[in-house]
Formats: structure tokens, sequence, C-alpha cells
């Protein structure tokens, strides 16, 4: 992943293979009470996602982090490139 995570940093990029047909990603929080969801779909702080289906060419994916607040909600998004067929 490029650049590597930074919490101030938002938006990261990530090159696959084209054999590379879905990706998981595993999100954690330094607050145990923040919430997660990777694609809309709650995942739990450092467990892996469910699997995210790449088409070939960019798949963007968005991570939101809510705050114990519930009206503080970060969001990080990761672009993967599946490359072209050969």
């Amino acid at each position: 992943m490029s650049p590597a995570f930074a919490s101030a940093t938002f938006v990261y990029y990530v090159s696959l293979s084209n054999t590379q047909t879905t990706v998981k990603l595993t999100p954690s929080s330094t607050s145990s009470f923040a919430t997660i969801q990777v694609a809309g779909v709650s995942v739990s702080s450092g467990s892996q996602s469910s699997n995210i289906v790449l088409s070939v060419g960019n798949t963007t994916v968005s991570i939101a982090v809510t705050a114990q607040d519930t009206t503080t909600i970060t969001t990080y998004t990761v672009v993967v490139n599946r490359a072209p067929c050969n």
C-alpha cells in the first residue's frame, strides 16, 4: 500500500496482478470505542473484511471510522488497481 498508513492521510493506492480477483482489508483503530465499516460493512478493529470483488482497473474501497461520539466520522479511501489481462 502506498503511502504507508498515517492517520492524517486519507487516500491510499494498491496495485495487484490480474489474477487477484478479490481483496480483504484489515483496518484497526487506536480507540476501542470506535466503529469501522469497510465498503459499508461493519468490521471489528484488527479483523479482516469480507472479500471485496475487484474489477480490472481501479476499485475504490471506503473505510469509515466512527468515533465514540457517533458524529465524528473519518473516511479513508483505498484505490485498488487490478492489472489488465496480458
